[in-house]
């Protein structure tokens, strides 16, 4: 059964989400809102198409090619009407304070009525969740790493991206020494209040610190105050917005300090299938093995490596504890298909690879 739900999309989302959208509820059309479901436009699958033709990217936010001036109602009777007297698809129904409470849409039965009030805000769900991005200038093995482009857009700016794409975040911040990185993520729509203090910029400077020096901004500057937060490494481009959401929820559904994002490790990378070279000679990388008792492949347990896709964290638990982990942290496994941790020149040649291929399969 189709609800009002199923046809709005925030402004911020990329124009993959809305084709998503579209495709679900097989209707060309959205109404595109704020964070708090106020209408700000109305988006048509003519307009997506018309975008395309222009090239713009599927990347690209929905409000670059939204209508700003759509029709709307004061009350359904109104709305039915507007529906068939102009033959247009749908028409919101529209409060006093400008949100959608209700909506007309034209149905192979008719005209029909949604009523299904939209989906709650963060500040009525109380999660009010902060997206950290950590963003140090300094990198080593590629330097300026966090400019590096990919398929057409930074490291920092797929992160802030992602970020952007969950229905949970409410603020996101970036902690960066860096005044051309703190441009790039203001220019992608993220909040950069501060520039990180020389001492927690350093090669060897703990990520901790780092991360309990912007929650603690966050807690003296944010209302409501947040209680939860997500650390989002711009080193894992492959991140959506759902790994977000995902990991809030199930945080926020716990006794739980921590959800971390992990895969499940190959065979080939498994502790009982590695070696160690040992005084010249071949030895288990498991110190209570032996050559004969390591455990073949049907045999061996699962183990997970960290993905950096996100971590979520119970903000309170991470200043109390000075640890992203604090004393229960819960796996939110994600496929082995998703891992793709940005150390090597390498790793942004597959990264641009299959970034590509995933813009593919959107346009299919």
């Amino acid at each position: 059964m189709l609800t009002l739900e199923d046809f709005l999309i925030r402004a911020n989302l990329p124009l993959k989400a809305a084709l998503q959208r579209m495709t679900d509820n097989r209707r060309g059309v959205l109404f595109v809102c704020d964070t708090d479901a106020h209408l700000v436009g109305v988006l048509s699958d003519g307009d997506v198409r018309r975008s395309l033709l222009d090239n713009t990217q599927l990347v690209s936010p929905v409000s670059k090619i939204m209508n700003t001036d759509p029709v709307t109602a004061s009350t359904i009777a109104d709305a039915k009407d507007l529906v068939k007297r102009l033959a247009i698809v749908a028409v919101p129904v529209i409060d006093d304070e400008g949100r959608i409470r209700e909506a007309a849409i034209e149905d192979r039965d008719g005209v029909i009525s949604l009523r299904t009030l939209p989906t709650q805000t963060n500040a009525e769900k109380g999660l009010c969740a902060v997206a950290l991005i950590p963003a140090r200038g300094g990198s080593k093995r590629i330097p300026r790493k966090n400019l590096a482009m990919i398929s057409g857009c930074s490291l920092v700016g797929w992160a802030i991206q992602a970020a952007r794409e969950s229905t949970e975040v409410a603020h996101i911040l970036v902690s960066t020494d860096d005044d051309e990185i703190a441009a790039e993520c203001r220019r992608h729509g993220a909040e950069v209040p501060w520039l990180r203090p020389p001492q927690l910029a350093h090669d060897d400077s703990p990520t901790i610190a780092a991360v309990e020096h912007a929650l603690r901004w966050a807690l003296e500057n944010i209302e409501p105050a947040p209680v939860f937060a997500v650390l989002l490494e711009p080193t894992a481009p492959l991140r959506e917005g759902r790994h977000i959401d995902v990991a809030l929820e199930m945080l926020a559904a716990s006794d739980a300090d921590c959800v971390m994002s992990v895969s499940e490790a190959p065979h080939v990378f498994h502790p009982e299938e590695l070696l160690v070279v040992t005084d010249g000679q071949l030895c288990p990388y498991l110190p209570y093995r032996t050559m004969e008792t390591r455990h073949l492949r049907g045999d061996q347990s699962s183990v997970y490596i960290p993905n950096g896709l996100v971590y979520a964290l119970r903000i309170e638990a991470v200043l109390a504890t000075h640890s992203l982990y604090g004393a229960k942290t819960l796996p939110y496994i994600t496929p082995w298909s998703e891992f793709l941790d940005i150390d090597t020149a390498d790793d942004l040649k597959m990264a641009e690879l299959r970034m590509q291929r995933r813009e593919m399969v959107g346009k299919e």
